[in-house]
């Protein structure tokens, strides 16, 4: 896989041994529909693992060997990678990002991102809205994104709010994220100007009494998706890239 960022879109290009159809953390197959998404009012002076880690919550499930980034990130997010999936990741040779003071709340105004707010009552929120894609029609008009952007504006939380139509990189089973884990995009690429260590979600909660199909019924240490000892642990503050991951809190 061959990633780049030009200001805050995202390409990428499949190599010869990687495939369509792929695998995410917990197990469910995804289809790719499009190779290019875009993240709206991102800082453009992010830190190299951030973007690197940005573009591996949407690649991940179709990469098959290696990945090689537009820019040099560091030798610990490449172990991460390595140890964590096998992958080979490049060029090497950036320096690793040391985790910020602040913990973020994902929020999408669901249960259980309310619930984690809960938890943290003085966390900022970064809340991500789906927009439409230049390339790929909109099969989900019912789905209000604006709205949820309104409600997340109207708790009263110190509010970063997140453009993207990352979701439509997905020919099936519907929109929808490529991994879980890219939900944090926006936290991500902020994360240096929020001076985030990590970001709270509600995923435990949801997976176990509200999930279904994709989700994961069992709670961490033992979930694929957050567990801090499996794959995308490798990329907490604590071991890897230093980003912001939501085990690192």
């Amino acid at each position: 896989m061959r990633v780049s960022w030009k200001g805050g879109e995202l390409t990428f290009r499949l190599d010869p041994e990687d495939e369509i159809t792929g695998t995410v953390s917990d197990g469910y197959p995804v289809k790719l529909a499009v190779n290019s998404c875009e993240v709206k009012g991102v800082p453009s002076d992010a830190h190299n693992d951030l973007w690197a880690v940005a573009a591996w919550t949407v690649v991940a499930p179709w990469t098959r060997r290696r990945i090689t980034f537009d820019r040099p990130v560091s030798s610990a997010l490449a172990a991460a990678l390595h140890d964590g999936w096998g992958i080979e990741a490049g060029p090497v040779g950036g320096p690793p990002r040391d985790p910020g003071p602040t913990l973020a709340i994902s929020y999408s105004g669901g249960a259980d991102s309310v619930a984690a707010a809960a938890v943290f009552p003085d966390a900022p929120f970064v809340h991500f809205r789906r927009v439409s894609h230049s390339r790929v029609p909109n099969r989900w008009p019912h789905y209000r994104s604006d709205v949820l952007a309104k409600l997340a504006a109207q708790t009263g939380r110190e509010v970063t709010t997140v453009e993207s139509d990352l979701e439509f990189t997905l020919a099936e089973p519907r929109p929808g994220y490529p991994e879980h884990h890219a939900v944090m995009v926006g936290a991500l690429l902020n994360a240096d100007r929020l001076g985030l260590g990590g970001v709270g979600l509600g995923y435990e909660i949801g997976s176990r009494w509200l999930g279904g199909g994709r989700y994961v019924h069992r709670f961490t240490p033992d979930n694929p998706m957050w567990a801090p000892h499996g794959m995308w642990g490798g990329c907490s503050p604590q071991r890897g890239c230093g980003s912001c991951c939501p085990w690192a809190a």
